[in-house]
């Protein structure tokens, strides 16, 4: 009969095959072994900071490409190596610097190739990689997968020298998340952090709209106008000839692109008259309207003395471009330009 110490060895025995059989099976499920384009719900290209354009399931062209490299994982899966550390095993390969591909999956895992002295694949975590084995396996998939990295155009604008009353169009073919915050900001406004809450970059930015992202993708036209968007303190918008930043905000990224807003045509003659905080304006056509300055501390021209005998002129450049309609553009932080291609001096 088998004695008791036999028989403890044999549970010890026992116990070791059943983890690692255990581990195995925990690897095995960690890494598809193999993947259909359903499961898929896009595939992301990445190497250092360069944007690439991401392909979708939803895509005719791109699910074309997706089969295709779906296809060669499946076969590569069979003739993966044991796991090893990436790092380890590559200690002058910076993965930050490696193309990579990522496959989002429906189920919310993901998995990763990385494309460096042939094809590892791993979960996200590269310090538990697989190698594929199989040469021309590996070599196939390696340049299918490269021939796949286009670089995105990003966010784009139809100008950056736009009137009032025209139209423009933004889009973009490499947004995250689900929907894209568009914004016009003042560029003179203070750029202080925190400054104002999410999607506001300040106070005085203008939400014009949010407007839905399909496969990586979004395309939005308005019509610039004087009243638009909402502030932060829900009050519409009001934008005008000068210097801006257009705003664009999805899936955690932010862009700003500098644009100058021109006015709808040459300013009409008017006349302006400041007293005690209140402006008084006579435009032909118009006739006498009646505002004030948006700070009631603020004065359309100051001049003082630092030195006797050297004034200092101080201009107020809400005043200028509000009451005056000089186009106002800040060429460089604390420097302005003032009028443009379309002001006319002496108007």
């Amino acid at each position: 009969m088998m004695g008791i110490r036999s028989r403890r060895l044999l549970f010890t025995i026992a116990v070791i095959i059943f983890t690692l059989s255990a581990a195995a099976a925990a690897l095995a499920e960690d890494i598809p072994p193999q993947l259909a384009v359903s499961d898929l719900e896009r595939v992301d290209f990445t190497r250092a900071d360069t944007t690439y354009r991401a392909l979708f399931p939803g895509v005719p062209e791109d699910r074309e490409k997706i089969e295709r490299m779906v296809e060669l994982y499946n076969r590569a899966i069979p003739s993966l190596g044991p796991e090893v550390s990436f790092y380890e095993e590559n200690p002058k390969g910076m993965t930050f610097f490696l193309n990579q591909v990522g496959f989002s999956l429906t189920d919310g895992r993901s998995v990763t190739l990385v494309l460096y002295q042939g094809v590892s694949v791993d979960t996200g975590t590269h310090a538990k990689s697989r190698l594929v084995t199989d040469p021309e396996v590996s070599k196939e998939l390696e340049e299918l997968a490269l021939s796949y990295f286009v670089p995105a155009k990003g966010v784009e604008v139809s100008a950056r020298e736009f009137r009032m009353g025209q139209e423009v169009t933004v889009s973009s073919d490499a947004a995250r998340g689900k929907e894209a915050y568009i914004l016009l900001m003042p560029s003179y406004s203070p750029m202080t952090t925190p400054s104002a809450p999410f999607p506001y970059p300040v106070p005085e930015a203008i939400l014009l709209d949010t407007v839905p992202v399909g496969n990586g993708r979004f395309s939005y036209t308005f019509t610039l106008v004087e009243e638009t968007g909402r502030k932060l303190d829900g009050s519409p918008g009001r934008v005008g000839p000068g210097s801006w930043q257009l705003v664009v905000s999805s899936g955690g990224g932010t862009t700003m692109l500098p644009v100058t807003i021109l006015p709808a045509e040459a300013p009409e003659p008017r006349a302006v008259v400041y007293r005690r905080g209140k402006v008084f304006t006579w435009i032909a056509g118009e006739g006498l309207r009646q505002g004030s300055l948006a700070d009631p501390a603020d004065q359309p021209l100051l001049i003082s003395e630092a030195k006797w005998g050297s004034p200092d002129t101080q201009v107020s450049l809400d005043f200028l471009r509000d009451w005056l309609r000089v186009p106002v553009t800040e060429v460089e932080p604390g420097r302005f330009r003032l009028g443009g291609p379309a002001w006319l001096p002496g108007k």
